[in-house]
């Protein structure tokens, strides 16, 4: 495996809960989480259609018709998942939304391999990704149990329907973009 491509993937997951987080305050800041999620896309469409035109892929676009209806739909996903971040981390906490995110992701990015769905190249996994994802698991369990209430907050209990809701969103995210070759994912 390329060292490069993990080291980036790494980086590129670094930024997933930064991303979150101003994304929760931009939506308190202008008390719409709909409103936050709609400046946080516009100004990644913005930024990706002039990094598509600096590098001269602009009549790439034309070619959205030779695409299948569901490679489309990762767009879908990228939006509910930034509204998710919105709703979920200010009422389970950051690291529990994006653990069970990434658990979600794993448990799922292991049926596409194994399955060889939505255009993923078929890679079964060994026993050592099967004791990894179970890690993954265990890892997002104990964090879930061990949260403890934001600082000055009354405590409480987090909701299950909450821990769900965001578990849920990892699948989706794994399952919509995997087919369509799109970096990242989201849920709502």
């Amino acid at each position: 495996m390329n060292t490069i491509y993990i080291v980036i993937a790494f980086l590129a997951g670094c930024g997933l809960p930064l991303q979150a987080a101003a994304n929760a305050r931009l939506g308190k800041a202008v008390a719409s989480l709909f409103a936050a999620a709609t400046v946080q896309l516009f100004v990644a469409t913005v930024l990706l259609f002039l990094a598509v035109t600096a590098g001269g892929a602009l009549p790439a676009l034309g070619r959205l018709g030779q695409a299948h209806w569901w490679q489309l739909l990762g767009g879908l996903a990228s939006a509910l998942f930034v509204v998710a971040g919105i709703v979920f981390i200010p009422r389970i906490g950051a690291v529990t939304t994006i653990g069970l995110f990434i658990a979600g992701q794993a448990f799922t990015s292991l049926l596409l391999d194994g399955a060889g769905l939505l255009g993923v190249a078929q890679r079964a996994p060994g026993p050592f990704t099967w004791l990894g994802a179970a890690c993954v698991a265990a890892g997002i369990l104990l964090i879930v149990r061990g949260q403890r209430p934001a600082a000055g907050a009354p405590p409480r209990r987090i909701k299950p329907a909450w821990v769900a809701a965001a578990a849920l969103c990892g699948p989706a995210s794994s399952n919509v973009t995997a087919g369509a070759q799109a970096p990242g994912g989201v849920c709502f």
